[in-house]
C-alpha cells in the first residue's frame, strides 16, 4: 500500500505539533500539510487530497465539521476529530470518521486512532481494487455505474445523559427497532441509537450483521443455535442466552452468513 497522505488541522500551534511528532516517524504516512482554519483546510484537501485528517473540532470562524461540509463528499479524506469537548461527536460520525480523540490523550490512545484510521483506508483501497479487477474481467454488468457502498463503520456514536459514547460495534450483539430509535444491545449495557433500521443497516458489515427480521439485526459471532418454530420463522438463540425471532427470509440471510447448507 502507497504511504498514507496525512493532512493536520488544528488552530493551536501545540496541538499541531503534537500530532506532527506522533506521526512523524510512522513509515506509513506521510505529512501533506498543517492547517489553523476551515478554510486553509478547504483549499488543502482540494489542492492535496489528502488520505487521512485530523481535524480540530472548534476553530476560528467555523468549526471543522462546518470546514468537512464544504468539502465535495467524493473528495473527503477518512477524518479523525480532535477536540477538547465530546459535544459535536454525534454530528461529527455523519463522515467518514475513524476515530474521535479527546484531548489530552495519551500516546497509546493516538495511536490506536492512527491505526483505525489507516485500516479504514486499506479497506476501502482494498474495495477499490476489487472493483477495478471486476470491471477489467467484465463481472460487474449492470451495476458498473453503481457508487460503491461506504466502508463499514467501527464504532457507532450513542448520547448518554449529555455526553457521548462510542460503542465498538463489536460489542453489540443484536440490534431492535424501538419506535424512532434503534435499541443495541451489548456486552456493556443496552443504548438507544436515534436512527432507523434501514440506516444503520447499511452503516454495518453485512458479512457480520444479518436483518433475521424487519425490527431485528443479530451479529453472527454471538449466534449459538438456531430453531424451528411455528409459520416459517425460526428462532436465534445467542450466547448470552437471549432469543430473537427470525423470519423465514432472515433464517436464510443467516444461514448464507453462517456458511452453513441445511
Amino acid at each position: 500500500m502507497p504511504a498514507v497522505r496525512v493532512l493536520i488541522t488544528d488552530d493551536e500551534p501545540a496541538g499541531r505539533a503534537s500530532i506532527r511528532a506522533l506521526v512523524a516517524h510512522d513509515a506509513r504516512v506521510e505529512i501533506v500539510g498543517e492547517c489553523a482554519t476551515g478554510p486553509e483546510t478547504v483549499r488543502a484537501i482540494n489542492d492535496h487530497h489528502p488520505d487521512l485528517l485530523f481535524l480540530d473540532v472548534q476553530l476560528p470562524g467555523q468549526s471543522g465539521i462546518a470546514a468537512l461540509s464544504d468539502v465535495p463528499e467524493a473528495i473527503r479524506p477518512v477524518v479523525i476529530f480532535v477536540t477538547a469537548h465530546d459535544a459535536h461527536a454525534l454530528r461529527a460520525f455523519d463522515f467518514e470518521t475513524a476515530d474521535y480523540l479527546l484531548k489530552p490523550y495519551s500516546d497509546a490512545r493516538f495511536r490506536q486512532a492512527l491505526d483505525r484510521g489507516i485500516a479504514r483506508l486499506d479497506r476501502g483501497r482494498l474495495g477499490d481494487l476489487r472493483r477495478r479487477l471486476l470491471e477489467i474481467a467484465g463481472g460487474l454488468g449492470d451495476a458498473a455505474g453503481e457508487p460503491p457502498p461506504p466502508p463499514a463503520v467501527d464504532r457507532l456514536a450513542v448520547r448518554v445523559g449529555s455526553g457521548v459514547r462510542l460503542i465498538d460495534v463489536d460489542d453489540v450483539m443484536w440490534i431492535e427497532a424501538v419506535r424512532d430509535y434503534a435499541r443495541l444491545q451489548t456486552r456493556g449495557g443496552e443504548f438507544l441509537l436515534r436512527t432507523t433500521m434501514a440506516a444503520l443497516e447499511r452503516r454495518l458489515d453485512a458479512r457480520r450483521f444479518v436483518r433475521i427480521h424487519r425490527s431485528t439485526i443479530a451479529n453472527i459471532a454471538f449466534v449459538s443455535e438456531l430453531r424451528d418454530v411455528d409459520a416459517g420463522d425460526s428462532e436465534v438463540v445467542l450466547r448470552s442466552g437471549a432469543r430473537l425471532r427470525a423470519s423465514e427470509r432472515g433464517r436464510r440471510v443467516l444461514m448464507r452468513a453462517l456458511r452453513v447448507d441445511v
